[in-house]
C-alpha cells in the first residue's frame, strides 16, 4: 500500500495549476448566461450572453479564451472569446446541432469542442482554426 502511495505521490506536478479566476452559468430559468470575474462573489459579474432560448451548459476551454454556450432553441450553440473582461460571440460554422445542446466538452489544447444534442442524439465534433470553429 506505501508503494501505492508513493506513486501517486510522484504524479503531483511540480508546479500546482493556477487557480480558477472565472467562472461561467448557464441559467436554465432564463435566456442568459454569465461570467464572473471571481467565482466567490457576484460582484465581479463581467459579461452577459444573451441568446434565445433556456441555458444549458457553458463551459471554457482550457486555455482560458474561449467559451461554447448550448441552449433547447436555436440556435443552441455559440462560441465566445475572452479578451480581458469581454467575451465577444463566434458563430459556429458547417453542420449546426439539430436539437437542444446538452454538454459540450474541451480537448485539452483548446482546439476541439464536442457538444452532445438531442437532435438525433448526435455529438457533433468542432475544430477551431484561429477563430473559426467548424
Amino acid at each position: 500500500m506505501i508503494a501505492g502511495i508513493v506513486a501517486a505521490q510522484s504524479a503531483i506536478p511540480a508546479t500546482p495549476p493556477p487557480l480558477v479566476t472565472r467562472m461561467l452559468l448557464a441559467n436554465q430559468s432564463s435566456t442568459n448566461f454569465y461570467s464572473y470575474k471571481n467565482p466567490l462573489t457576484t460582484a465581479d459579474f463581467i459579461e452577459n450572453i444573451d441568446e434565445p432560448g433556456v441555458g444549458r451548459c457553458a463551459v471554457w476551454s482550457p486555455n482560458g479564451v474561449y467559451a461554447a454556450f448550448g441552449s433547447d432553441t436555436g440556435p443552441y450553440l455559440v462560441f465566445a472569446k475572452r479578451s480581458g473582461d469581454t467575451l465577444t460571440t463566434i458563430a459556429p460554422t458547417g453542420t449546426l446541432p439539430a436539437g437542444a445542446v446538452m454538454s459540450a466538452a474541451w480537448s485539452s489544447d483548446s482546439s476541439t469542442v464536442y457538444i452532445a444534442s438531442t437532435g438525433g442524439n448526435k455529438i457533433y465534433r468542432y475544430t477551431r482554426s484561429g477563430d473559426v470553429f467548424t
